[in-house]
């Protein structure tokens, strides 16, 4: 779980190598990275036991944002009152020594509070049924107008008293409407089905992968969306067991979801070809089959933040585990991530893995290219 101060949202380069995990840019891309690699924070509890009937607070973590000076370190204690920051000390400008207090110029009428987020992912299983609640609250005032953590109480009466965080958003589209003016994805709040999409990439009746021919491609949907499948018509989006009746019908983007895709990949040609897979965020286009479109240069809206992993046999047969923080424009085409050396007949298995981050937008392609033979 990660705060926007803690993992604020850099402008990076579109490929940087990533292997200590210390490469992010914003939560949703730092949480997965961690998760990637099967980080637990110290706060987090490795096991609790709940009795029945009763309710445990597993994370009571803040979100400031008039100040940015409020502890981060995980769940903060009921009761605990948040210490206002410490005011900036004044100028050295030769001001007396007894100045007390430092007037400070208000900001520009134009200028926006600060603003903050958190992003926060846990992998949870119990020996019997729970009831789970995610809830926000600002923090109550205590007599001396400093603000505390809430308690276990407050947020009980937040949940059996207390409406729906609001506004709203837009309610969705549904997913069989035949005519609409634009179409609404809508917030997902609900219970998806499954935290996992494993798929082995292979030709049609075969258990391998046909490298491409020399200067073309070939490419897999990631996280495809209602209306935006790059003609493949294949929805991934995660079906919703639970839902607030104006949210989303499914769970676009699949934001957290542990993509885990094998490459069997195989060269059935005559000579030696070199390969190479990346990641792509082709302009949505629902009418032409088989073919993607990209921008140069793409736009500028990022379209993907986040860290993805390799695992392969190089060219001089070791084992290698790749991490790369991949960012992507709207329209962008790829550049190699990994490229390999295939001799004729050989074959060779890649593992591609990453959680799809919630700070980024579907879809995206994952493609292998065989480069052509320079003379």
């Amino acid at each position: 779980s990660y705060l926007t101060n803690e993992a604020p949202y850099l402008d990076l380069a579109s490929y940087i190598a990533n292997p200590f995990g210390t490469v992010f840019a914003g939560p949703g891309s730092r949480t997965m990275n961690d998760m990637l690699r099967g980080v637990r924070q110290p706060h987090f509890p490795s096991r609790i036991t709940v009795p029945g009937g009763y309710t445990h607070l597993l994370v009571n973590a803040p979100i400031p944002l008039r100040r940015l000076t409020v502890p981060t370190d995980g769940s903060l204690m009921p009761g605990r009152i948040i210490t206002p920051p410490k005011p900036a000390p004044p100028p050295i400008d030769g001001s007396p020594t007894e100045l007390t207090q430092v007037v400070r110029p208000k900001p520009p009428a134009n200028r926006s509070l600060p603003t903050n987020g958190r992003s926060s992912l846990m992998y949870l299983s119990s020996s019997g049924p729970v009831h789970v609640a995610s809830m926000a609250m600002f923090a109550p005032n205590t007599g001396s107008g400093n603000e505390r953590v809430p308690s276990l109480a407050e947020w009980q009466q937040l949940l059996l008293g207390e409406g729906l965080a609001g506004p709203r958003d837009y309610p969705p589209t549904p997913p069989d409407a035949q005519r609409y003016s634009r179409f609404f994805y809508s917030r997902v709040a609900g219970v998806a089905q499954g935290s996992q999409w494993a798929a082995t990439l292979t030709d049609e009746g075969s258990s391998t992968l046909q490298i491409p021919e020399p200067g073309d491609h070939l490419s897999y949907a990631l996280s495809t969306v209602d209306h935006n499948t790059f003609g493949t018509a294949q929805i991934q989006s995660a079906p919703l067991l639970a839902r607030y009746p104006d949210t989303a019908y499914r769970a676009h983007g699949n934001y957290g979801v542990h993509y885990n895709l094998s490459l069997p990949l195989v060269n059935s040609s005559d000579r030696t070809q070199t390969v190479a897979l990346m990641l792509e965020t082709p302009l949505q286009d629902e009418s032409s089959p088989g073919e993607l479109s990209f921008r140069s240069p793409p736009y500028d809206r990022i379209f993907f933040r986040g860290t993805v992993r390799f695992r392969y046999t190089d060219d001089w047969n070791r084992q290698q585990t790749r991490y790369f923080h991949v960012v992507q424009r709207r329209g962008q085409m790829g550049e190699p991530l990994i490229t390999l050396r295939m001799p004729p007949r050989l074959r060779r298995m890649v593992e591609v893995e990453f959680l799809y981050p919630p700070d980024a937008t579907p879809p995206q392609v994952l493609t292998v290219h065989t480069l052509e033979e320079t003379p």
